[in-house]
């Protein structure tokens, strides 16, 4: 950067290449205008993160709490969830239907980490048998394809849903 700007400074102090200069108003002028934007783009630019980082936190208290009341039907601790009973049932009837496997693993975050794969792989075969993939399957070909992003490792796990099976 030194060099650069050294270059115009010596062609006009050494070689005398006067017809360089500028006035120092216009730049002084540039260089508000630059300061007003960048001052601007800057404020709407932590406006914008503040913005996301709310929503961020509200998905992730939404999440934990979500996490906590599905542990508690789960074990049965409050069987009774009034409304939420029907979004929660499915997910018992998850643990129901594979009680034997979830039951077998003794460590509880491996037993909910394979409870979330296993509610995956139940609701994508709801939705393999309803008409509208089924359709869609036989005249374009359309799979449905069970992920789960495990939040330690940043990774998809595949599920490998066998779609004709179902």
């Amino acid at each position: 950067m030194l060099i650069v700007s050294s270059i115009p400074t010596i062609l006009y102090e050494v070689f005398g290449w006067h017809w360089l200069s500028i006035p120092w108003q216009s730049i002084a002028i540039l260089g508000t205008a630059v300061a007003f934007v960048v001052g601007f783009k800057n404020n709407a630019s932590y406006d914008r993160m503040w913005e996301a980082r709310k929503a961020y936190g509200a998905i992730t208290n939404a999440s934990r709490n979500w996490g906590m009341m599905i542990k508690d039907f789960i074990t049965n601790k409050h069987t009774t969830m009034g409304l939420l009973n029907p979004w929660l049932r499915n997910i018992g009837d998850v643990y129901r239907l594979h009680k034997d496997e979830l039951n077998v693993i003794t460590d509880e975050e491996k037993r909910y980490n394979r409870l979330v794969e296993l509610n995956d792989q139940e609701q994508c075969i709801n939705l393999i048998k309803t008409p509208a993939i089924q359709t869609a399957h036989k005249d374009t070909g359309l799979l449905v394809h069970g992920w789960v992003f495990d939040i330690h490792t940043g990774k998809l796990i595949d599920l490998k849903i066998d779609f004709p099976k179902f």
